[in-house]
């Protein structure tokens, strides 16, 4: 009994043919024509979705100010970094002050830069690398108006609040991305 194939697909020559360790071969010339397409995201691309950010409300619920703590999925591919990067514009043309805590190596130098979104826009960038303490950077609340938040100090109260099994967990160095248990 032969076997023939109920589809076969052919490259042209004059582009690269697509291969891996295990086979096969695919090309498209045009975007599939189907209604719905869904893209699954990375646990990373979730992470960061579901965003480490603080926002201040003035008292009639309107945000006037945003707090965005990177997280590795806002900068693990180009298209993550363009959607961070469109969020924080996105906070910008509606007059909201933005601070920007960037932690995480590799990649982008750390940061923490704050925006005033009063005109003109201006930023406030304090480089830091691994080690450094944290700045007290201000967070602006209207154009022109800020408060001074004290970075290492919060941070330093957060973590003696912490109970001494997570302290461990993380200071054990299980407690972000890690190599696997033996």
């Amino acid at each position: 009994m032969a076997y023939e194939p109920d589809v076969s697909s052919h490259a042209r020559e004059d582009r690269p043919r697509p291969f891996n360790d295990r086979g096969g071969l695919a090309v498209a010339e045009a975007p599939p024509r189907i209604k719905r397409v869904a893209q699954l995201e990375t646990e990373a691309e979730a992470f960061a979705r579901r965003g480490n950010r603080i926002v201040i409300r003035h008292a009639r619920g309107r945000p006037v100010a945003v707090i965005e703590v990177v997280s590795p999925g806002n900068k693990d591919r180009d298209h993550s970094v363009r959607r961070f990067a469109g969020q924080v514009r996105d906070f910008l043309n509606r007059s909201v002050g933005v601070m920007i805590v960037d932690l995480f190596p590799p990649g982008r130098p750390l940061a923490v830069v704050s925006y005033d979104a009063g005109e003109p826009l201006t930023s406030y960038l304090e480089p830091l690398a691994i080690g450094d303490c944290l700045p007290v950077a201000p967070l602006f609340l209207d154009a022109g108006y800020y408060v001074p938040l004290p970075l290492e100090a919060t941070y330093q109260a957060a973590w003696d609040n912490l109970g001494s099994d997570v302290r461990e967990f993380f200071e054990s160095g299980r407690g972000g991305p890690s190599e696997p248990e033996a």
